[in-house]
């Protein structure tokens, strides 16, 4: 076909052009992109195109606002794809647990503040190994946890040698909790 002077040519443009979608938060590189012609976008594919998530990211909750409305998504539990729609807004909050500490004190090889896992699982013995383990005079039978609760201080007592021997479930620690080991008597 040859066009001649006076030739009209009508070119169709997508419903998705001049469509956008916005990620920010705790991603590497947050954007405002087009929405792809063919209509088809995941989240995995997105966060995957952004450089994916800063390590303060709380990927368990991720939200997603779609026409005025609020959905939460949690990307460590999903195995699917989660698509995307024009206009969606995905913003990738900060994990709360970030900042959260507990104290260790006493025989351990280094003590002090002992960071939280950003998906916010710490257990006793996980706490005293980032501390650097028992010192040799420690007497791990007889750790005490003080956590405050409501304004009371909660003590518990703790066997840590029965729980590194497979005896006894480890202790859950919260945020704030103080952990002291004593020293052995000889």
């Amino acid at each position: 076909m040859i066009l001649k002077h006076g030739d009209r040519i009508d070119v169709p443009v997508s419903a998705l052009a001049n469509t956008i979608v916005t990620i920010i938060g705790e991603v590497n590189r947050p954007i405002v992109t087009s929405f792809p012609l063919d209509g088809k976008l995941s989240l995995q594919t997105l966060v995957g195109t952004v450089g994916g998530f800063t390590p303060l990211a709380d990927k368990s909750a991720i939200i997603i606002e779609r026409g005025g409305k609020k959905f939460s998504v949690n990307l460590e539990a999903s195995d699917s794809s989660v698509a995307l729609r024009p206009g969606d807004i995905i913003t990738v909050p900060k994990s709360p647990m970030v900042d959260k500490t507990v104290t260790i004190a006493g025989k351990v090889n280094r003590t002090g503040p002992v960071a939280f896992p950003l998906k916010g699982e710490l257990t006793l013995l996980s706490a005293i190994s980032q501390a650097g383990g028992f010192s040799p005079i420690a007497n791990p039978k007889r750790v005490t946890i003080t956590r405050t609760v409501d304004g009371q201080s909660k003590v518990f007592v703790v066997n840590a040698a029965e729980i590194s021997e497979g005896k006894k479930k480890d202790f859950v620690l919260f945020p704030g909790d103080s952990i002291s080991v004593p020293e052995r008597f000889f």
